[in-house]
């Protein structure tokens, strides 16, 4: 079924016509053939969406990253715990953007029936869009991720464009997008009213002045993130110059690999995508280096994956219950559970006797402890 929608991609090109080393990820990775029609023994796909006719900011030419990526992909050495990984090459160019949009969706919502991670090297970011779609099967609400340097919410356009896509993916009925974090946005690129619209929808967004040097804190945003999307632009130019809009800030190199990580060991994710590189502005490759890094990343964070959520009696077991009843809620006091082998806190909120249980911090609970409920906990309260 699949490959009505894929193409193989070149790989004399990426190997340059030489055989891998035994401890390179290019003898790892099997490549997919058309006959192939069980995946059980994966659990990553690589997919390449040479999709660009939506790039905004004139990044039309960020179709050809999937190749220049995996060229250095492939010659990264293999962790030793690594995940069985195919890669299924590049989706087909539909006659419009929206048909290959729609390729992507149905390769993806088969991928993910198969049991498999999806990591996709785009392409533009508005391939965020099918990865919403595909998981319809999956959950009926998604926590989404978007790491970036601005917030691609509105603009004129009626076209679903890269800069403007997340007007799509939150209108989605189904899934619906339950919570979205905006990761690392700058707010000189930021017009007062997007935060508006995201404030009325009970979403979260971090600046990068509060990310930086800290990302580790913020761990538990991508612990309950189902989808990951990724745009170059969110990296400095100094570290990333493969892309169109230079601009001297943004993460570190080594920051945006943490974020890949941290990725990969969410239990819950099932997509991630890598947009917005431009082969055309790169130097010396810098860029594609960067971003193979980033997948490598998610792959060993992936192998690190231990699927924990005090969500049953047996679970609960293996954590400190802490119990704090701010101002206003001393009939329903809240309940933060501390799992001590990871070091990971939950908070536990309640809606028609049902628990749910979303990741949060230790700042969130000592915060609450004092009295003062933080905004990430205000918002999880309000929008369930």
């Amino acid at each position: 079924m699949i490959h009505k929608y894929v193409n193989s991609f070149d790989y004399t090109y990426i190997s340059d016509d030489k055989p891998f080393e035994l401890h390179q990820m290019g003898n790892y990775i099997s490549v997919f053939q058309d006959e192939m029609y069980d995946f059980s023994e994966y659990q990553i796909a690589i997919l390449g969406v040479k999709e660009s006719r939506n790039a905004d900011h004139g990044n039309i030419t960020c179709d050809l990253a999937p190749e220049e990526v995996r060229k250095f992909l492939y010659r990264l050495n293999v962790a030793r715990l690594f995940p069985k990984i195919i890669d299924l090459g590049n989706i087909i160019e539909g006659e419009t953007p929206q048909d290959t949009m729609e390729h992507v969706e149905t390769v993806l919502r088969y991928l993910h029936n198969q049991g498999l991670t999806v990591v996709i090297i785009g392409g533009s970011q508005d391939i965020t869009v099918p990865q919403i779609k595909a998981m319809d099967e999956v959950s009926r609400f998604i926590n989404l991720c978007i790491v970036d340097e601005r917030i691609d919410i509105d603009g004129r356009s009626q076209e679903v464009l890269s800069s403007n896509y997340l007007k799509e993916v939150v209108m989605q009925k189904t899934p619906q997008v339950f919570n979205l974090h905006l990761f690392g946005y700058q707010t000189y690129y930021t017009y007062e009213n997007q935060l508006e619209q995201l404030e009325k929808m009970n979403f979260n967004y971090l600046r990068l002045g509060q990310l930086r040097y800290e990302i580790p804190k913020y761990e538990y945003i991508f612990r309950d993130c189902h989808v990951a999307s990724i745009d170059i632009a969110s990296v400095k130019q100094s570290d990333a110059p493969g892309r169109s809009m230079q601009s001297p800030n943004g993460f570190f190199s080594d920051e945006l690999c943490q974020i890949a990580r941290y990725c990969g060991l969410s239990t819950r994710l099932q997509s991630i995508g890598f947009y917005e590189f431009n082969p055309n502005f790169d130097l010396r490759n810098q860029t594609a280096q960067l971003y193979a890094q980033a997948i490598w990343y998610f792959l060993e964070g992936f192998s690190l994956r231990y699927d924990f959520s005090p969500n049953s009696e047996a679970m609960k077991a293996q954590c400190k219950n802490y119990i704090v009843a701010p101002e206003g809620f001393e009939e329903q006091p809240f309940h933060f559970w501390k799992y001590e082998d990871l070091n990971q806190w939950w908070f536990e909120a309640k809606t028609n006797k049902l628990s749910h249980y979303f990741a949060c911090s230790y700042d969130d609970y000592i915060n609450c402890s004092q009295g003062l409920i933080t905004d990430y906990i205000f918002k999880i309260l309000k929008r369930i």
